[in-house]
């Protein structure tokens, strides 16, 4: 997946990843997993972040069915790697995380 995720990157398609992997019922923002990162740096293309505050009040991670509310996204400035190693995807990790956690609303439940 990986391979095939870079490759679609290096032919300018344009991808969407939530990074924490999962939604569960309890409030703070997960640990990012690194294959957005590694991919984003893989390539050498800018990541571009964006927080979504208030999707944890219309939808909980027990049930599929959407309460009425409004939600707010918040777009960063591209984030463009350093690198294409390791060091550089969490480096990027670290940015968009310190991004999203400063817009999401959420408390930070694991680095």
């Amino acid at each position: 997946d990986a391979t095939r995720l870079a490759g679609a990157l290096g032919q300018g398609q344009i991808v969407g990843f939530f990074p924490e992997g999962t939604f569960r019922d309890q409030p703070g923002l997960l640990p990012f997993r690194m294959g957005a990162f590694l991919a984003a740096a893989g390539a050498g293309v800018p990541l571009l972040p964006l927080a979504v505050r208030g999707t944890r009040e219309l939808m909980r991670g027990s049930s599929f069915f959407p309460r009425p509310g409004r939600v707010a996204v918040v777009f960063g400035e591209p984030l463009q790697p350093a690198g294409s190693d390791w060091e550089a995807a969490v480096k990027l990790r670290l940015q968009t995380r310190a991004f999203i956690g400063a817009h999401c609303g959420d408390l930070d439940a694991g680095a």
